[in-house]
């Protein structure tokens, strides 16, 4: 295919989602469509949300995430409203009550990675400060533009990373950055 005609297609399909106002994968289930506007593309900075985004990707592996906010409630009981120092102290009782649980994916490996994930949180938490904190120590200068940056721009922040990116691409090869 003509590199210029791909070129049009995205641009095309790239406006057709800015004018309809939402990206083309949401589609219209009332869940897709909701989680696209109220989060998607938002800057996350409370810890526990964090949690809980950490637990549904995890959970998500392998499905798509449309099955995964479907359950999400689930998720949000089984996993004691994804409060990661209750989810850290549970025990193996716990995953075998969860495997019986209806409102999750049941998936031993899954259950177990979750309270293991807990646990590495927390310790992310006490090292960093905050598991926010921990994620900008791999943008260290997001970290100073974020106070800048309007949340609803998230092509702002890709066209800002890929430029960043760009940068330390030319460090780690001996050339002088435009």
């Amino acid at each position: 295919m003509n590199p210029l005609h791909l070129f049009y297609i995205t641009n095309i399909r790239i406006m057709q989602d800015i004018t309809n106002g939402r990206c083309g994968w949401c589609g219209t289930d009332e869940l897709y469509v909701k989680y696209h506007d109220q989060e998607w593309g938002k800057l996350v900075t409370d810890d526990k949300t964090l949690f809980e985004f950490l637990v549904l990707e995890s959970a998500q592996a392998g499905l798509s995430w449309i099955t995964i906010l479907k359950k999400r409630e689930g998720y949000r009981k089984a996993f004691y409203n994804f409060d990661a120092e209750l989810v850290a102290q549970m025990t193996d009782e716990d995953v075998e009550r969860l495997m019986q649980f209806e409102g999750i994916v049941k998936n031993r490996l899954k259950i177990k990675s979750t309270i293991t994930n807990a646990k590495l949180f927390l310790a992310v938490q006490k090292e960093f400060g905050s598991f926010y904190n921990y994620t900008l120590s791999f943008f260290p200068v997001l970290s100073k533009i974020l106070c800048k940056w309007k949340q609803d721009s998230v092509v702002s922040l890709f066209l800002y990373l890929d430029s960043v990116f760009k940068y330390k691409h030319k460090l780690v090869h001996n050339q002088s950055p435009v």
